[in-house]
């Protein structure tokens, strides 16, 4: 009320890099697109040399006025010196639509890697909340039970209301929102789902999984 013609902007904190990515809170969305502050540049980088594709996940690089040219008393911390161009590779992962806006998807460590392509566990997560509101989803990834290199997602929800997903429901509920490799396989019923001050605690979560103590396989990809 008292000023009714400024704007809310959310910023993207990266270690190093405060301020850098900004993001109009009245745009809304789960997975909101990020534009480059004045004086900033923005990369995703498939390695050190090269950037990735259109809509393709990779490390989120940074550089320009605002980037930070090394951490303070910490020669063993990366320097935007030792980069090639200068840029400041982080640890998030993004992806940048056609016109330059960059989608943050979490840690790079916490990517899935299924058929030699990286995808986001908080994408699947955003498709299936979309689907069934009335669960608390989580989704990790597993190495693929069938002996490939690679893994397959998983996801874990805890059902509220009523609410319960079986694979078949999830498969129709899901078709037209996301690519068939990037269906979770296997579906387990949870007590609750791990958390952290940052979001899922995925490493927690997974370590359950494959500990076999998530509680009753309720689908699999068989199914």
């Amino acid at each position: 009320e008292m000023f009714p013609n400024a704007g809310l902007l959310f910023y993207h904190d990266a270690p190093g890099a405060c301020c850098c990515l900004l993001h109009d809170i009245s745009e809304g969305g789960t997975l909101p697109f990020y534009k480059a502050a004045r004086g900033v540049e923005v990369s995703i980088r498939r390695d050190q040399d090269e950037s990735c594709g259109e809509t393709e996940i990779g490390s989120l690089a940074l550089r320009g006025t605002p980037v930070a040219a090394g951490f303070w008393l910490d020669d063993s911390s990366p320097r935007t010196s030792s980069h090639p161009g200068g840029w400041w590779v982080t640890s998030d992962a993004g992806m940048m639509d056609s016109e330059g806006r960059v989608r943050i998807l979490g840690k790079l460590t916490e990517m899935i890697t299924v058929a030699g392509l990286k995808v986001s566990p908080q994408v699947i997560e955003a498709a299936i909340a979309c689907a069934f509101p009335g669960c608390e989803v989580g989704v990790v990834g597993i190495p693929d039970p069938l002996g490939s290199s690679g893994e397959i997602p998983v996801l874990c929800y805890t059902p509220r209301d009523g609410c319960a997903i079986t694979i078949s429901e999830l498969r129709a509920a899901l078709a037209h929102r996301l690519h068939a490799d990037n269906m979770p396989r296997i579906v387990y019923r949870v007590a609750g789902i791990p958390r952290s001050g940052s979001g899922i605690a995925r490493e927690e979560l997974k370590r359950q999984l494959l500990g076999g103590m998530v509680g009753q396989t309720f689908g699999t990809g068989s199914e």
